[in-house]
């Protein structure tokens, strides 16, 4: 395909990426002289990212498993290199600055609840790896706690106000172990909504804390995408 400017490139790229048609975006990105395609990479993906738009992450997952790793670790905000490298990372929510870990204590079930905390930011405790696959056109995610090995699931079950609990699990078989990130810019920081495929509710923290001052983490009953400085996440490196 022959484009008439470096502007036509970056639309033609742009809406490939917005369509999801992630073969044809990489095709175009390798189409590309070096010279060419370092200021068509940038330019777009800082759209992509100031915009928010969902597919972000799944093209930048495309990149970094079909060669190009160099575009996402130089054109990408620093958090799409530690997500898709598998790093330890922390997940902090943006509002009450609370770092996710889970429970010392486990229910009969075996399992842990998710709780965000306040005061710790550095111990195993609220250490976390990203585990990506693709499917259906997207990239998505199993959320692991490093410290108990314990994976991320929505309860089955709605509190009174349709919103669900948070737990650590030691299976990740089920769709609700599974996860999307969407990147949302909220200022100069980057955020991350966090939600659940089978129930597609939205990580937060509970507005109310226990006596050691941490917050229970939920599955929000209806739209995050329109307060992210409340239900987004900090991904930062966990040391």
């Amino acid at each position: 395909m022959v484009f008439a400017d470096a502007s036509s490139i970056n639309n033609h790229l742009y809406n490939l990426v917005t369509g999801g048609d992630y073969i044809n975006a990489v095709k175009t990105v390798r189409s590309l002289d070096d010279n060419q395609g370092s200021g068509v990479c940038r330019d777009v993906v800082s759209q992509l990212v100031s915009h928010g738009i969902k597919n972000a992450m799944s093209f930048a997952y495309k990149l970094w498993h079909e060669g190009h790793k160099d575009i996402v670790e130089d054109y990408f905000p620093s958090e799409f290199q530690l997500i898709l490298d598998q790093k330890r990372i922390k997940l902090i929510g943006k509002h009450y600055n609370q770092a996710l870990k889970l429970d010392a204590n486990v229910d009969r079930y075996k399992d842990r609840l998710t709780w965000g905390d306040g005061k710790d930011y550095t111990s195993y405790r609220v250490s976390w790896r990203l585990i990506s696959l693709w499917e259906n056109n997207n990239v998505i995610f199993k959320i692991l706690n490093t410290e108990h090995e314990m994976y991320l699931k929505l309860d089955v079950n709605v509190d009174s106000y349709g919103d669900r609990k948070t737990w650590g699990s030691n299976d990740s078989s089920e769709k609700r172990h599974t996860w999307y990130l969407y990147p949302v810019k909220v200022g100069d920081q980057q955020l991350f909504l966090i939600e659940n495929r089978e129930y597609r509710q939205g990580l937060k923290l509970d507005a109310n804390v226990d006596w050691y001052g941490d917050r229970l983490v939920w599955g929000n009953n209806g739209t995050v995408a329109d307060n992210p400085e409340y239900y987004g996440f900090i991904i930062q490196p966990w040391q």
